[in-house]
C-alpha cells in the first residue's frame, strides 16, 4: 500500500473540470498506518496465555502530568486497588462488578475485531481493538478504509504502547499512565477496564488530574 492516500474529495462541476479539497487526510507516520491497515471487521484477536499485561499490574499516572502525578491503580487478581488498597471493583473476563460483588456494573461483548464495554443500561462506553480504546461504540459497517480511519482517529481515546499509556496514535503522543507490565497485547477486556478506571466509569474512581 502507497504510504500516503489519495486525500482528497473532486466534484465535478458544469464545466467538466473538478474542484478539489486540498486538505489531506490520512496516515502520515507509522503508527497512523497501523490504525489504517488494521482489520476492523475481523474477529477479536485470542488471548495470549500467561501475558503480563492480564495479570496483576500496577497503573501509574505520568509523574509529569502535574497535580496528581503518582496516583495508581492496582489491578490484583480479580479486584481493582485504588492507591489505598481498598478494593474498587472486582473483575471477570466479560464484567465489572461492585465492590460488594453483587451488582454488575458493565459487561463485554465482542463485535468484528472490537471488545465492547457497555454501561448497566447498554450504552457502549468504550470499543477495544488491537493496542487501541476509543470512545463509545465504534461502528465501521459500510465504511470505506479511509472514512474507517477518520472515524475511529476522531474516536480514539487511548493507544497502549508497550507499558504506556498514550492519548493519541503515535508513540510520542502526551503520556497519560504508564503500567509496571506491557498492555499493548493484553486482552481486549483489560483494556478496556484500564480504560474505564483512568476515566472513572463502571465503578472507577478516576486518578486525579
Amino acid at each position: 500500500m502507497q504510504r500516503f492516500l489519495p486525500t482528497f474529495l473532486c466534484v465535478a462541476l458544469a464545466t467538466g473540470l473538478a474542484a478539489c479539497d486540498p486538505e489531506p487526510v490520512g496516515p502520515s507516520t507509522d503508527e497512523e498506518q497501523s490504525l489504517f491497515d488494521f482489520n476492523f471487521r475481523s474477529t477479536p484477536s485470542p488471548a495470549i496465555p500467561g501475558y503480563p499485561g492480564d495479570g496483576d499490574l500496577t497503573i501509574i499516572r505520568n509523574s509529569n502530568a502535574g497535580a496528581g502525578g503518582g496516583d495508581i491503580i492496582v489491578f490484583e487478581h480479580i479486584n481493582v486497588l485504588d492507591q489505598s488498597g481498598s478494593r474498587v471493583v472486582g473483575l471477570t473476563n466479560d464484567a465489572i462488578y461492585s465492590e460488594t460483588g453483587d451488582t454488575v456494573l458493565c459487561t463485554r461483548s465482542t463485535e468484528g475485531a472490537f471488545h465492547k464495554l457497555s454501561d448497566a443500561n447498554g450504552t457502549v462506553l468504550y470499543s477495544a481493538a488491537g493496542p487501541w480504546v476509543f470512545e463509545g461504540d465504534a461502528d465501521v459497517d459500510g465504511m470505506n478504509p479511509v472514512e474507517v480511519y477518520e472515524t475511529l482517529s476522531a474516536q480514539l481515546l487511548v493507544t497502549f504502547t508497550d507499558d504506556g499509556i498514550v492519548d493519541g496514535v503515535n508513540e510520542d503522543s502526551d503520556l497519560v499512565a504508564e503500567s509496571t507490565e506491557e498492555l499493548d497485547l493484553a486482552t481486549g477486556m483489560r483494556k478496556l477496564a484500564v480504560a474505564a478506571m483512568l476515566e472513572g466509569n463502571c465503578g472507577g474512581a478516576p486518578l486525579s488530574n
